[in-house]
């Protein structure tokens, strides 16, 4: 299986873990990537900078990645050294073929979520099993928080003169001023706005505070994937025409004395009422 068709998958899945106007908050968490070549295991060694209290999902930097180099090789038996620290597999992804550079082959992977209820220091350990399940190693990740519980910056986003997580679960207004007001102590580094362009690739583009923005009406593409397996040139075409188009606004903002930079945004969503895919 190819890294294009992985990277497919992954937006899939990435895409069902959105709740409708869901708020997503992160702060600069830091890892330490390490190899063992002996027994094939890729993983952050070190995760620093955690949020406490931040809900991970699927992708976000309160995640510990393992990449392994032989088809067969899982992820089992995640663990945490103290009940204040809940981690457990969010994202597993498996082929059938052994990892080659040199090909397009990919490899095993998995996401290791962490929560910490209460700041310090914490150990994560998860063990490698081949494909028959015999134990192949077993690694350790140290896992360090934020000093204080995170606190968000943003005193209010508003969108057409309404706060913009009261769009639930969609909104009929497709354009409107888009607003963000900051907590004392807080400084606006920058607003974005996210979406999916006609070939389904992710944009963002910059936009300027308390000025007027366009939300998504449409997210509909389609394309051609085609691979060599043995020489038999197979492949597929692909559709995709969302129901709810989802706009993300992306906030980018810094604590005034620590300098400590944090991202966090809110997604709007409108209905599609004209899909394109009931056509022949």
């Amino acid at each position: 299986m190819s890294k294009t068709l992985k990277s497919i998958q992954k937006t899939v899945l990435s895409l069902a873990l959105i709740v409708l106007c869901s708020v997503s908050l992160s702060t600069v968490a830091k890892a330490e990537w390490v190899t063992d070549r002996a027994n094939g295991v890729n993983y952050d060694n070190k995760k620093t900078g955690i949020g406490v209290g931040y809900a991970w999902s699927y992708g976000s930097s309160d995640t510990v990645t393992v990449r392994l180099d032989k088809a067969g090789d899982r992820v089992t038996n995640v663990r945490s050294n103290s009940s204040n620290l809940i981690a457990q597999k969010v994202y597993e992804y498996t082929q059938k073929n052994n990892y080659n550079s040199s090909a397009t082959t990919s490899y095993p992977e998995c996401y290791i979520g962490v929560f910490a209820k209460k700041a310090g220091k914490y150990t994560v350990s998860f063990d490698v099993v081949d494909a028959s399940g015999n134990l192949k190693c077993t690694k350790t990740i140290a896992v360090s928080t934020n000093s204080k519980t995170y606190k968000s910056g943003i005193l209010s986003i508003k969108y057409a003169g309404k706060d913009a997580y009261s769009y639930y679960p969609y909104t009929n207004v497709k354009s409107g001023k888009l607003s963000v007001k900051m907590k004392k102590g807080y400084k606006l580094i920058s607003i974005e706005r996210g979406s999916y362009d006609a070939t389904g690739k992710y944009v963002t583009t910059p936009v300027k505070n308390n000025s007027k923005i366009k939300l998504v009406t449409k997210v509909a593409y389609k394309g051609d994937y085609s691979y060599n397996s043995s020489g038999t040139i197979s492949g597929y075409i692909y559709q995709h025409d969302r129901l709810f188009p989802n706009t993300e606004i992306i906030v980018k903002y810094m604590n005034s004395k620590t300098k400590e930079e944090f991202t966090e945004g809110v997604t709007l969503y409108t209905i599609n009422k004209k899909n394109t895919l009931m056509k022949p």
